[in-house]
């Protein structure tokens, strides 16, 4: 029976000096894991196309408006301008009365209203043209102490503060 002594554990031995083959049950289940969360986040980008593209709104509404603060630094009478036509709300920034730059959100993928001057934190369909004014040191004029607020779909997306910073979220 030394012979089998020997062998079984020359056997052990060996087992114990191989490298782990495959992956433990542990980083299988991170993996899994990882996976559906992953998943989850982008199958709703497929699903809630409505949603999605109001995000996006969203962001570039976001985007202008605080670009449109930053221009309005050192600048005397800067102006932004919410119109509606057929098909767009489209926001301009004006330095007098000439539009520096524009941006068109479709009305097909989102539904943008916004609140009136000086009246509160409610948003309303855009029925005529709104300006909002910044001052030279880039703060809105004729604001209330709430803010202004910018809604994409019904919800209180984007709140411009009364010193013209857009932030978003409801106004307050």
């Amino acid at each position: 029976m030394p012979f089998l002594r020997g062998l079984s554990k020359a056997r052990f031995d060996s087992a114990r000096d191989q490298k782990h083959l495959g992956f433990t049950l542990v980083e299988l289940v991170v993996v899994i894991v990882l996976a559906g969360a992953l998943a989850s986040a982008t199958v709703t980008s497929f699903f809630e196309d409505k949603a999605f593209k109001g995000r996006i709104v969203e962001d570039g509404a976001l985007a202008f408006l605080r670009s449109a603060q930053l221009a309005s630094f050192n600048q005397e009478a800067l102006t932004v301008r919410f119109e509606k036509n057929a098909a767009n709300v489209v926001l301009s920034v004006r330095v007098d009365s000439s539009v520096v730059v524009s941006r068109s959100f479709p009305l097909a993928e989102s539904s943008i209203t916004a609140g009136a001057v000086g009246s509160g934190t409610s948003c309303s369909e855009i029925s005529s043209t709104i300006n909002l004014n910044f001052n030279g040191v880039a703060e809105i004029e004729s604001v209330d102490s709430d803010g202004f607020p910018v809604c994409v779909n019904g919800r209180q997306s984007v709140c411009i503060s009364p010193a013209g910073f857009a932030h978003p979220g409801a106004c307050l």
